[in-house]
């Protein structure tokens, strides 16, 4: 399935790639710390968690149960991360590899910065 991007065009991952759209950044801590915009967009591109919107037809289905629109925890320091576009609400989207997803993840999980 093909992922919409935010000039209407369409992405759609192949072979071993996966599209995701990030999750947006907090800007405050929990401690009430004020997050500095250049250490947002640092973080962005290193780890976090997303939504998957595309899935490459060679990614292994056996036991990985990755699926359409899950919301997945991505490694860091993404050496073949690919920028695609930026979402409506001013996420990135990324196509990446799948061996750089770490795990399925709950909505409810907050997991710091990343959600």
């Amino acid at each position: 399935m093909a992922a919409k991007l935010a000039d209407n065009s369409f992405a759609r991952a192949y072979g071993e790639w996966v599209v995701v759209q990030a999750d947006p950044r907090v800007k405050k801590s929990s401690g009430g710390i004020h997050l500095p915009d250049q250490t947002v967009q640092a973080e962005l591109r290193m780890e976090g968690t997303g939504k998957v919107l595309s899935i490459g037809h060679l990614v292994p289905m056996s036991g990985s149960e990755i699926e359409q629109l899950d919301r997945v925890c991505f490694r860091g320091f993404l050496k073949d991360a690919h920028k695609i576009d930026k979402s409506a609400d001013g996420s990135d989207i990324f196509l990446i590899h799948y061996r750089d997803l770490l795990a399925v993840v709950d909505e409810e999980v907050s997991l710091g910065a990343f959600s």
